[in-house]
């Protein structure tokens, strides 16, 4: 009993240090939440050198799977699969349930390029007390719950083009939430998958698709940092371009669960690099994926969708067992 209040005093004072960070500073995430939708259309120009990086992230790729399943040992000892005193998915219900309240007082939707028009007070109000669900000590069932009907309402007030940066993370958190004190195996899979579909729909949706968006946000922030070493013919576009190849080269193999660890490790430093050229005040928007790539770097990922499918394909061409007839 001692350990167990020890351990939700420590989960505790988390929760007030998150919700107090969140409070004091402000928020950006996403290329959408930097510019405008721009009126720009523009594509890329498919030379050579484009398809060089489509080859690199198949050997990255390639590289991850040899890695899976020749090296799992080296990234998946007992180390990693519990930490004293902490329980990772209350601190991923403090992550979400602390920026769900933020962005309430800020008068933010869901997200701040997500703009409601009518009974913006009351969609707060209940992104609010979702918070307060999560972070308060509700069993995780009715916190996943709560973010669930969120989701619904979000899907149901604005867009697709504009909730489809987001819904596929909340969703996967709001049913993991549900599962994880029965089938914690099954609650991964479905963290992990929606976590990777979620990078994804980003790097499909605000980089591969509309490029202008890419050379607008490079425009206010100049992080090409290619030119700066001297490949002047590294151009803008092309940068845009290999970032949305590496983040939906992530995304696939977080989806596929291809040596998880390795890669949330991977996305993780993308997101130190963007607190170090931005801010720490800028990872505040992206706290609910920080939090999944912590519970999945912790937890694991589960079984690779590979290993599942080849299971299962072995369970199907085994031969029936022969049942003799009666004498």
């Amino acid at each position: 009993m001692k350990s167990r209040n020890s351990q939700i005093t420590i989960n505790n004072k988390i929760a007030l240090i998150i919700i107090g960070l969140l409070t004091f500073v402000p928020s950006y995430a996403h290329v959408r939440w930097f510019v405008d939708s721009s009126d720009e259309v523009l594509s890329f120009e498919w030379t050579g050198v484009y398809y060089l990086l489509i080859a690199l992230a198949f050997v990255f790729a390639a590289v991850c799977f040899a890695v899976d399943r020749k090296l799992s040992p080296l990234y998946r000892g007992a180390f990693f699969n519990t930490w004293p005193k902490v329980d990772q998915w209350r601190l991923l219900a403090y992550g979400c349930g602390g920026t769900l309240i933020w962005i309430s007082f800020e008068n933010i939707f869901l997200a701040p390029n997500i703009v409601i028009t009518q009974d913006l007070e009351t969609y707060l109000i209940i992104q609010a007390v979702c918070g307060v669900a999560l972070v308060s000590s509700l069993p995780p069932r009715y916190s996943g719950a709560f973010l669930f009907v969120l989701c619904f309402l979000a899907m149901d007030a604005v867009a697709a083009s504009l909730w489809i940066d987001y819904i596929f993370e909340f969703i996967a958190i709001s049913i993991a939430f549900c599962l994880s004190h029965k089938f914690p195996s099954v609650a991964l899979h479905v963290l992990r998958i929606g976590l990777g579909i979620q990078l994804m729909v980003l790097a499909i949706h605000n980089k591969l698709m509309e490029p202008a968006l890419g050379l607008e946000f490079l425009t206010l922030h100049p992080w090409n940092f290619m030119t700066m070493m001297g490949l002047e013919a590294f151009n803008d576009l092309l940068f845009v371009f290999s970032a949305g190849i590496a983040e939906l080269t992530f995304g696939v193999l977080i989806l596929l669960g291809i040596a998880t660890r390795l890669v949330i490790v991977v996305v993780s430093g993308f997101f130190l690099m963007t607190s170090i050229l931005l801010g720490l005040h800028e990872l505040v928007g992206h706290v609910p994926i920080i939090a999944c790539c912590l519970v999945l770097f912790s937890l694991g990922g589960g079984e690779s969708l590979f290993s599942v499918f080849t299971k299962a394909v072995e369970h199907i061409m085994s031969p029936l067992p022969v049942r003799h007839a009666e004498k």
